[in-house]
């Protein structure tokens, strides 16, 4: 699963849509735990260019990149 967790979504995201499962909550970046349950199931994030680095998300990416099939950069 894709996580879009803002609002910035586009045709770009219909078109990736199309051959991966896109779960779009633009509201989620500003709920902490929510958004920390739904990373810790997220086979990719889409961060925003406005995005920091906090210890909570780089455990979060580190557990997502350590899964047997782990994250991969979707270009």
């Amino acid at each position: 699963m894709i996580l879009v967790s803002e609002d910035v979504w586009s045709a770009d995201f219909e078109a990736l849509a199309q051959e991966f499962t896109v779960v779009r909550e633009p509201d989620l970046w500003n709920k902490k735990e929510d958004l920390k349950a739904k990373i810790s199931t997220a086979t990719a994030l889409i961060p925003s260019a406005a995005a920091t680095t906090t210890p909570f998300s780089s455990a979060a990416l580190t557990s997502m990149l350590s899964r047997p099939t782990p994250a991969r950069a979707i270009t």
